[in-house]
């Protein structure tokens, strides 16, 4: 199952030094810094034919009404060989989540997916909400956060609407080993995101590097917010 999960990987810690020297060169690194909620939202499809609901409600009246928001819109979650399971804005827990280290991850996934028996039928019973989330303790240093996105591979158009043909073509798509048709999905961010973001300069960044990251910004970004390192002073790289 892990082959159909996406993920964006993030950490909400301080800065670090085994971080720096893991993820950033000695001397050009840089740590960039968004809000949490950096994705698009968008009004919920009905159908995915089209018809936005959130603008017919409010088209009424009825003010009050929940509007739903998405992070994808209603046309990109099915496709001709693939679909993804939905994501609503208001429910973060489903889409952005924090890694829980384990001593063993094995133990903890190999159930994931079961073929559960009876008299009268089989059917598979998937649990996906650790799927993604787990790993060892070793690494809990990274005190990372991830975004997650399912997406399962098809051999022809499947509904979304319709739960049981959804689970018969995860557990295809299983059984087959069917491999993903695509190997990253690029979510769009808010279009303002940039206004937020602050890049934080590695402890011992260069000169020449440093002109660079200011140009960098100055032409992509110029409000983002440019830091140095809280360990420049404490910290030499080598």
């Amino acid at each position: 199952m892990g082959k159909y999960t996406y993920v964006s990987c993030w950490t909400e810690d301080d800065e670090t030094i085994p971080m720096w020297y893991m993820y950033a060169g000695k001397e050009m690194g840089v740590r960039i810094s968004l809000p949490q909620d950096m994705f698009k939202d968008y009004s919920f499809i009905d159908g995915f034919s089209g018809v936005n609901v959130s603008e017919i409600l409010r088209a009424i009246d009825l003010v009050n009404a929940p509007i739903m928001l998405w992070k994808l819109p209603g046309s990109e979650y099915k496709g001709k060989n693939y679909l993804i399971i939905p994501v609503e804005s208001d429910k973060p827990a489903t889409f952005y989540r924090r890694i829980v280290y384990v001593d063993d991850v094995l133990s903890l996934t190999k159930e994931l997916a079961l073929m559960v028996d009876n008299e009268e039928d089989s059917y598979y019973n998937f649990d996906l909400g650790n799927v993604g989330v787990l790993k060892h303790k070793r690494w809990a240093f990274q005190k990372e956060s991830r975004f997650l996105l399912r997406i399962i591979p098809t051999d022809g158009e499947t509904s979304l609407y319709k739960p049981k043909e959804l689970v018969e073509q995860l557990k295809e798509a299983l059984d087959t080993e069917m491999e993903p048709h695509f190997n990253s999905y690029d979510l769009p961010l808010k279009d303002d995101i940039f206004e937020h973001m602050i890049v934080t300069l590695s402890p011992s960044i260069t000169k020449g590097e440093r002109l660079i990251v200011e140009a960098l910004l100055n032409q992509y970004a110029p409000k983002a917010k440019l830091m140095e390192s809280s360990l420049k002073n404490y910290v030499q790289m080598k």
